[in-house]
């Protein structure tokens, strides 16, 4: 098994999902909940989940919510123990659902996570440099990810994360071993509209060495020996809300990364992994046996 480290945000998430369709400039009932959510949060516990002896670097505030987050992450089995204190406030994550579990519209504060910078990455690159894999989501500082890319020996895996911060990756295409984006992402780097074949041709010719693109419940289209191929997706039994359902695909490519799996079953993983998440609300969907849900990966 390779070595693992998750590099990105961890926020409190607000999810308030509408008990009806949303009326404009006016309140509307909605069923609120909160947790631990963040990009680089949300792939580090499901690979925990998974069984992978995970380390996540991210930012934990010096408030109140830190301290209890820093309990959590022990609790769930994630080492944080290089993680960079911060004065700022916990992040915080708004997302607005509709009655069918779709967005509506999300919202996030990531000044804590710029407490993450390049001089704190030159601080721990023998901590960096021990890992086989380093996962990048893009609520990072693009110097951050520069800096990284520049002096990571390991693997650079790269969840897009939304259309406009996938650009902060453009300068560094050439050093990504896997970038996993949808279709919107895959279209701000290569400027290529509603088609994930010609974005995969379009990466590759611009370095990347694998690329996984998503769109929905279509076909994922993935590069594997520069050859492009597609995987149906099985509809999903239920669909409850879309939070984190990106998150637990990329943590399936990861695991399937770190346990050597072909590519064809680390995509079959990462559907059924973003299936189980979008079957219930939250973030993180608690896999109850994590060996039956292996079963017939590996």
């Amino acid at each position: 098994m390779k070595k693992v480290l998750v590099i990105g945000a961890t926020n409190l998430d607000i999810i308030a999902r509408l008990n009806q369709p949303m009326i404009p400039h006016d309140s509307n009932l909605a069923k609120i909940a909160t947790g631990w959510g963040g990009v680089g949060h949300n792939i580090a516990l499901n690979l925990a989940q998974l069984g992978l002896d995970v380390h996540f670097l991210t930012t934990i505030s010096s408030d109140e919510l830190g301290a209890s987050l820093k309990a959590y992450f022990a609790k769930a089995n994630v080492n944080v123990s290089q993680a960079v204190e911060t004065p700022y406030n916990t992040g915080v994550y708004f997302c607005l659902i509709s009655p069918e579990g779709k967005m509506v519209v999300g919202a996030v504060d990531t000044k804590t996570i710029e407490a993450l910078t390049e001089e704190e990455i030159n601080k721990r690159l023998a901590y960096l440099n021990a890992f086989d894999y380093l996962v990048l989501d893009a609520n990072l500082n693009t110097t951050t990810i520069l800096e990284i890319c520049k002096q990571a020996k390991g693997n650079i895996l790269v969840e897009a994360t939304s259309g406009e911060k996938a650009k902060k990756f453009i300068p560094v295409l050439s050093q990504i071993s896997m970038l996993k984006c949808n279709t919107l992402e895959a279209e701000q780097l290569t400027g290529i509209k509603d088609d994930p074949i010609l974005q995969a041709e379009k990466l590759l010719s611009l370095g990347v060495k694998e690329a996984v693109i998503t769109q929905g419940a279509k076909p994922v289209t993935y590069t594997a020996q520069n050859r492009i191929l597609q995987r149906e997706v099985p509809k999903a039994k239920q669909i409850v809300e879309e939070t984190g359902a990106g998150d637990a695909f990329m943590a399936g490519l990861v695991y399937g990364q770190a346990m050597g799996l072909e590519v064809e079953k680390a995509i079959d993983l990462a559907i059924k992994l973003s299936q189980h998440t979008l079957s219930q609300s939250g973030a993180i969907v608690p896999l109850m046996q994590k060996d039956e849900f292996l079963g017939g990966i590996k």
